[in-house]
């Protein structure tokens, strides 16, 4: 079965939550099934190296401000370098880029993640309304985006999915007798049940 090549497109590649959402989907993808590539629009971040270590291909288009338009050029190069067959991009300058430049270049599916909800501005819901009609699918990544998605940009609901966030279990395994020395350090009883959340605390 031919391989697909897929490319996942980011606004920039700094430690965030939509940025290790992309560095989840470039390793946990089906490496029998798809070629994944990963591009950033600004400059390499510290995720690019997480993603490097894994062995798949980076790429950045450097674009420091909206003075740099022009690198949207290297985007078409790789899209045809890379004979793209999925378009999958994150955030809003990735996703009005991946509508525009992958439906000029005939890319065969245009997949749009929205990861947050309610700070866009009113030329940026406009935005994303309009360019909604080049997009396969979107993912949402709770039900709270899918329901901002129907009631704020207008989509239908048939043409978003709710995938949310997944978590790589391995990375935060502790034996039971780690468990009861961190419980104890922080006052806590071994029977005691905690809950914890980490977060960028950010508006």
């Amino acid at each position: 079965m031919r391989k697909l090549n897929v490319l996942q497109l980011m606004t920039d590649s700094k430690i965030g939550g939509a940025e290790s959402v992309v560095l989840r989907l470039a390793k946990g993808l089906d490496k029998e099934k798809f070629n994944v590539s990963v591009c950033c629009l600004a400059q390499r971040g510290p995720i690019f190296d997480e993603i490097e270590k894994e062995g798949i291909k980076i790429y950045s288009l450097e674009i420091k401000n909206r003075w740099y338009f022009l690198r949207v050029f290297k985007l078409i190069k790789l899209l045809k370098l890379e004979n793209i067959h999925i378009l999958h991009s994150h955030l809003f300058h990735a996703n009005l880029l991946a509508r525009i430049i992958g439906k000029f270049m005939g890319v065969p599916v245009i997949i749009s993640t929205e990861h947050i909800m309610g700070l866009e501005s009113i030329w940026r819901l406009s935005l994303n309304r309009l360019t909604s009609i080049f997009v396969d699918e979107f993912i949402a990544v709770s039900f709270a985006v899918r329901d901002f998605l129907i009631k704020r940009i207008k989509l239908k609901p048939f043409k978003i999915t709710v995938v949310q966030n997944g978590i790589e279990f391995d990375k935060f395994y502790f034996s039971n007798s780690d468990n009861e020395i961190k419980k104890k350090k922080f006052g806590f009883v071994a029977t005691d049940k905690i809950i914890g959340t980490v977060a960028r605390i950010h508006k």
